[in-house]
């Protein structure tokens, strides 16, 4: 089946709001419209069946946020090591904060 190109206008915030909660779904924009195309003809109508919950919405963002936060996190620890920097780390196990230099060296925080 031949392909054609729909165009729309719509406001920057629309767009972006639509595009989170789409991330969250797992879709894209293009699939969005082909979902509610497809509906729309098969019920001959406006198919407005297909929310989601914002706690689950939220619980997702909040695990991506964390996701990053994790990353940026990591990095910033590989460019001090990398640079030979003393790193300020937290022993779970020993449930006690402690400074890492360059060499291994773990010097712990007494309270």
């Amino acid at each position: 089946m031949a392909s054609t190109k729909i165009t729309i206008c719509i406001d920057e915030s629309t767009k972006k709001e639509a595009e989170d909660v789409l991330d969250a779904l797992g879709l894209n924009m293009t699939d969005a419209i082909m979902v509610f195309l497809n509906e729309f003809i098969r019920m001959k109508g406006m198919p407005f069946d297909g929310t989601i919950e914002q706690e689950s919405l939220t619980k997702k963002k909040a695990l991506k946020n964390q996701t990053l936060a994790r990353k940026a996190v990591e990095g910033a620890i590989f460019r001090k090591r990398e640079k030979g920097f003393p790193i300020a780390l937290y022993d779970v196990q020993r449930n006690q904060p402690y400074i890492e230099f360059a060499n291994g060296h773990r010097e712990y925080c007494n309270e």
